[in-house]
């Protein structure tokens, strides 16, 4: 089932019955070419602004309104995140700030539509949840992914980055608890820490931010952004992005990557790895291979060598085989069934 937490929607302006206070809206005019654009948005702080309500804005030109929210609006069952499921209950939390009367008939419809989505994933596991941001970190991803460390002061976890230049492809993993006990005070103002620590409390959160039409529609396999489209797909866009970053990949990043070195030289760095991870990156466990094949007199020659081959390659990142790796399938495993 489709699951998001922050969401922007186009709805059209009569899904509005009636707007209840009309105090705390700001319009500003923009000239575009040959027509002006008039927009009427809250004017609220964030302190003001309703549990999860991030904006709304009317536009008159085109006769419609975006909102902007969060799965936080779902106070109590902000765990469950936004889902066909729980679209009627976000458009009811609306309606309680008493700013707007939505209609959740023509709001819950084909003619509302994703502007942006987070697609999120909470991911109980069995384990210690470092010990799966450190697997995740030890893939040697392909040239069309890169793995970083998502470890900042009030949170921790792992940034999966898509290295293309047309469009923009990020994902997080991370521990939702912490991110809850250290930036979650609105939240925890309304929801006790109780109540959320016993849903979180082993949750790894995988969230992927889709930012253009294109993105949404490739990503949830549908033709449209239309709202129900959208939330009624069977795709698993986190499932498919973590399957391709840990995917072994056969491609010619070799003649990239030695590209100033001759064919010997090639080689001969090619073997001094192979010999390395066969020996599993054990450098005394490679002098012994060294000594078994030449006399010890010359063995101190090549144990340099290959000393500084390891060290080169403990610098990058280290190589986790996907397929027989415990944390990743069982990741895989938990994504594939949500």
């Amino acid at each position: 089932m489709i699951t998001l937490d922050s969401i922007k929607i186009e709805t059209p302006r009569d899904s509005i019955s009636r707007i209840i206070d009309k105090d705390i809206w700001v319009t500003t005019t923009k000239q575009a070419k040959e027509y002006e654009t008039v927009t009427h948005s809250l004017n609220l702080t964030k302190d003001e602004r309703p549990l999860g309500l991030k904006s709304i804005a009317i536009k008159e030109n085109t006769d419609t309104a975006i909102i902007e929210v969060s799965s936080k609006i779902l106070k109590q069952d902000y765990y469950n995140l936004i889902s066909i499921n729980t679209i009627e209950q976000v458009a009811e939390r609306i309606n309680d700030a008493q700013i707007i009367e939505l209609d959740p008939n023509k709001f819950i419809s084909d003619n509302s539509r994703f502007l942006t989505v987070d697609t999120c994933n909470n991911l109980h596991v069995s384990r210690p949840k470092e010990e799966y941001f450190n697997q995740i970190l030890g893939v040697k991803s392909n040239t069309k992914y890169r793995v970083d460390n998502y470890s900042k002061k009030k949170n921790q976890g792992v940034a999966i980055v898509g290295n293309q230049t047309s469009f923009k492809e990020r994902c997080i993993a991370y521990n939702k608890l912490l991110e809850i006990e250290t930036q979650g005070k609105d939240l925890l103002r309304e929801v006790s820490y109780n109540h959320l620590k016993d849903q979180f409390k082993d949750v790894i959160r995988f969230e992927q931010n889709l930012t253009t039409a294109k993105r949404i529609k490739y990503n949830f396999n549908t033709k449209t952004t239309n709202l129900l489209d959208v939330l009624c797909s069977d795709a698993k866009p986190n499932f498919n992005l973590l399957t391709k970053v840990t995917k072994k990949y056969t491609d010619l990043s070799l003649f990239n990557e030695y590209d100033d070195m001759k064919l010997s030289q090639i080689e001969t760095e090619v073997g001094r790895r192979s010999i390395i991870e066969s020996c599993g990156y054990d450098m005394e466990i490679v002098k012994q291979f060294i000594r078994s094949k030449i006399t010890d007199k010359t063995a101190y020659r090549y144990d340099k060598k290959y000393l500084e081959t390891l060290l080169r390659m403990q610098r990058e990142k280290g190589i986790v085989e996907p397929q027989n790796n415990v944390h990743i399938q069982e990741l895989l495993g938990l994504l594939a069934a949500a």
